[in-house]
């Protein structure tokens, strides 16, 4: 559903859930055909009531003061979807909402009229803006957890927002 190719599977048990919804989220786009329709999985488990909710996105990639803005825009459509599902009467206040995938925080280069933005002050950004907005970047156990094909560059670009409402533990790998 749009010009980029499709990057994510998505896939779930059928026997271990009593009902799965799965739609596109054009809105996750910002307006860009460039980027793709954030894949939203809505699924209860048997004898449950809430929904657990999993956005998987990619995000604008880039450094220029446009594309920063576009993924701006896309965290405060992330943040804005967090609060309609904590809203819910079925999900009792919670929103049980994970968004995860490539969120390309890479930074915003120096242009007229916009002081730079390092890739680790993008980071703090989203941890701030994620705090308001009831939600929470996850810690990773390597910074770095993106590398071009040819190895030469590094980034911290793949991460995982959740709602405060969700608990995680580390597991050993």
């Amino acid at each position: 559903d749009s010009k980029m190719s499709i990057e994510i599977l998505v896939g779930w048990r059928r026997r271990k859930f009593s009902q799965v919804l799965y739609t596109q989220r054009g809105e996750l786009q910002a307006g860009s055909q460039n980027v793709r329709p954030g894949g939203l999985l809505c699924v209860r488990q048997k004898n449950a009531q809430q929904f657990n909710n999993m956005v998987f996105l990619h995000t604008d990639s880039g450094v220029t003061a446009k594309e920063f803005q576009t993924r701006r825009t896309m965290f405060g459509k992330i943040f804005s979807l967090n609060k309609v599902l904590e809203v819910l009467h079925e999900q009792g206040g919670k929103s049980r909402f994970i968004a995860l995938g490539d969120l390309n925080t890479m930074g915003r280069v120096k242009a007229p009229r916009v002081s730079p933005v390092s890739e680790a002050e993008e980071i703090a950004q989203l941890v701030v803006a994620a705090g308001a907005a009831n939600m929470q970047l996850l810690p990773k156990s390597a910074p770095k957890t993106w590398s071009s094909p040819t190895g030469s560059k590094r980034g911290n670009l793949n991460n995982v927002l959740a709602s405060k409402d969700l608990t995680f533990t580390t597991q050993r790998t």
